[in-house]
């Protein structure tokens, strides 16, 4: 793993141009991480002798399958160790370097920090676990499928301990006499006296709901808490789980994370859908613990994980939805996210290339592309970009061809314009379109249902294509493309769907007026994805979905034309990750978004699969994009396991 991730971070501390010129052209040539960090984050661990050291399970609250990173710096900065299919991970308390990490499809152990990994096959055969905890002397539990697992020996063999009619949910050890283990299923507590290896029911809180989250007060083991799933009552037992008792409520309910602080067993942290909660009083009373968590538009901050130090009070690490790991060193009070170099899990819903100076490019993350960067020296370096503008979801950015200082932002509430370079914004619109164009002389055109048209820099505006189609249908836009040389020339594709009927449709339109009038291009039965040569705006590409099967055309004079150059064309043209994309150098090479990628160098008349993946064995493409001021790079984004990559051809 030191030989894979040193390049990386060496590369990324080289001047933008040395960057770009160092990419490999080999065929089998690794992908670069590019842009900040971030993603969400579903489970951490802390080093008990290092609380500097961290380890992050990434991935979603629903599918929750991610890949393992850890940090050596307190969360600044990360290194992908294992991936993917991961939803936990555990570190053995007497022997820091040996991890486990484990999800719905592996279980994985390393013994010497994550630097290599194998795995640990259940003795039932099945590998995907549920729950996860570790024992001094090499003990490991594990929840598999309504089964109790333990392992005497740091995995190498396994035997069922104990069985319930639902899956493990929580697997706790009391950490001063690792003989009494405690286990939570989603409608049951039992305990063990004998290190695991006979069990016998606890008492059983009077929750009304599925178990959700079990955890101990490592300073008072005879203290648990104990939480439902989607109910905001805490519950908490002061004799070793043989009563309960409802203490307090949550206010704002979710499925929670729960954690004890190492010294005190009447501070709790609560994360869940509405942020980080604490208690000083075992529970009883709560307030929140969120400030500077990051939201998304008037949503409270998500928290998805939690883990506390071992030995130094207040000092906390949260998983957010999809900021990464934020860190507070005041017990909650405050917390701070950074960019995170190397945790390659977020979202790209946006990136977008300056048409007249090389090294400066903008970057949306998160699905509505709420955190929004800015790089002026090509990716090496990034600083945050219009967030007063952005924090309420990105749609599409647009840079007028005539002013490089003049920029447009469609955002979910309005259309806003930067006379200096996004420093500071105008609200000149009302519209909140998804995709968003500048043709120059203060012509834009706006994308959403239909086209709209201002002719003086959007204080005004017309339709310039119905909102409906002669069904009555609406338009919906997929791709809004400005030809950034000759600013007559645009082309748009919209999806038509006619709901509760089975129409759907689909249509692109060409301007060669600066979108005062439009045409509708012929030869097309329903269009699926559409690319433009990024070099010559008359070479034009169209999946085209009719049946009986897709065809790939393509076109020579801006869609007048159109010439079949691959039938049966398969390569995830119905997925909602689709995306097709053309060389900026070469019109003949195109790249589809599959898994893994594939190629194409004869115009596409024939395709290859791309079989070097992404980072930590990522191959899911879905956003591509290529830069006409940078022939020969591909920008992909992995739309299963998050994170941006960059590779030359």
């Amino acid at each position: 793993m030191r030989r894979l991730h040193r390049p990386r971070l060496l590369r990324a501390l080289l001047p933008a141009t040395i960057l770009l010129a160092a990419i490999s052209t080999r065929a089998d040539a690794p992908w670069v991480p590019f842009g900040p960090g971030g993603g969400p984050v579903i489970s951490l661990a802390v080093d008990p002798g290092n609380d500097t050291t961290v380890y992050a399970v990434t991935g979603t609250s629903i599918f929750s399958a991610g890949a393992l990173y850890k940090s050596g710096d307190g969360g600044l900065t990360w290194q992908g160790l294992t991936g993917t299919g991961l939803r936990m991970v555990a570190v053995a308390p007497d022997r820091p370097a040996t991890v486990y990490a484990g999800g719905p499809y592996s279980f994985r152990r390393s013994t010497d920090g994550g630097r290599t990994w194998s795995d640990v096959t259940l003795s039932n055969g099945r590998d995907g676990i549920d729950a996860l905890a570790v024992a001094p002397g090499g003990v490991v539990f594990a929840g598999n499928l309504g089964l109790l697992l333990r392992s005497g020996n740091g995995g190498a063999t396994w035997a069922a301990v104990a069985g319930d009619a639902s899956n493990v949910v929580s697997i706790l050890v009391d950490p001063s006499n690792p003989s009494r283990v405690y286990y939570a299923s989603l409608n049951r507590v039992y305990k063990s006296v004998d290190g695991g290896l006979s069990w016998a029911p606890a008492g059983q809180p009077q929750i009304g709901n599925i178990i959700s989250v079990m955890v101990l007060a490592p300073s008072t083991p005879d203290r648990l808490y104990l939480m439902g799933y989607a109910d905001n009552r805490v519950f908490r037992s002061d004799d070793g789980a043989q009563t309960w008792r409802s203490v307090g409520e949550v206010p704002r309910e979710g499925r929670p994370a729960l954690q004890v602080d190492p010294r005190s067993p009447d501070r709790v942290y609560v994360a869940n859908q509405a942020g980080v909660f604490r208690s000083e009083d075992g529970g009883v009373s709560w307030q929140p613990a969120s400030h500077g968590l990051p939201s998304l538009l008037d949503w409270p901050p998500m928290a998805l994980a939690l883990a506390a130090s071992p030995f130094r009070p207040g000092v906390l690490y949260a998983g957010t939805s999809d900021a990464g790991v934020a860190r507070s060193l005041d017990a909650g009070g405050h917390w701070r996210v950074g960019q995170q170099p190397g945790l390659t899990a977020t979202s790209t819903s946006l990136l977008k290339f300056h048409p007249r100076r090389p090294d400066t490019l903008y970057l949306g993350q998160g699905l509505a592309g709420d955190r929004s960067f800015r790089s002026t020296d090509g990716g090496r370096t990034w600083q945050g970009f219009a967030r007063t503008v952005t924090r309420e979801g990105w749609y599409d950015l647009a840079l007028d061809p005539d002013d490089p200082d003049r920029l447009y932002a469609a955002t979910s509430r309005a259309i806003w314009r930067s006379e200096d370079g996004g420093e500071s914004w105008d609200r000149i619109s009302d519209q909140h379109p998804l995709k968003l164009a500048a043709l120059g002389r203060q012509v834009l055109l706006a994308a959403d249902c239909g086209v709209s048209r201002s002719a003086d820099g959007g204080r005004t505006w017309g339709q310039v294509i119905a909102c409906n189609d002669p069904n009555g249908f609406p338009r919906s836009p997929l791709f809004l493309w400005a030809d950034p040389e000759d600013r007559r020339t645009a082309y748009v594709l919209f999806s038509i769907d006619g709901g509760i009927t089975s129409y759907f449709s689909s249509e692109v339109f060409r301007t060669r007026d600066g979108g005062a009038t439009w045409t509708k291009l012929g030869g097309l039965r329903l269009p699926g994805l559409l690319a433009v040569a990024p070099g010559d705006s008359r070479i034009l590409y169209v999946v085209d979905r009719g049946f009986p099967i897709a065809r790939l055309l393509r076109s020579r004079d801006g869609g007048d034309h159109w010439t079949v150059v691959s039938r049966g064309f398969t390569a995830n043209q119905n997925s909602s990750y689709a995306s097709l994309v053309v060389d900026a150098a070469d019109p003949d090479t195109l790249y589809v978004a599959a898994s893994p990628l594939q190629i194409s160098h004869d115009g596409g008349a024939t395709f290859r699969a791309l079989s070097t993946p992404f980072d930590l064995g990522k191959k899911a493409a879905g956003p591509l994009w290529t830069d006409r001021l940078h022939p020969g790079l591909l920008y992909a984004a992995d739309i299963l396991d998050g994170g941006l990559f960059v590779r030359r051809f």
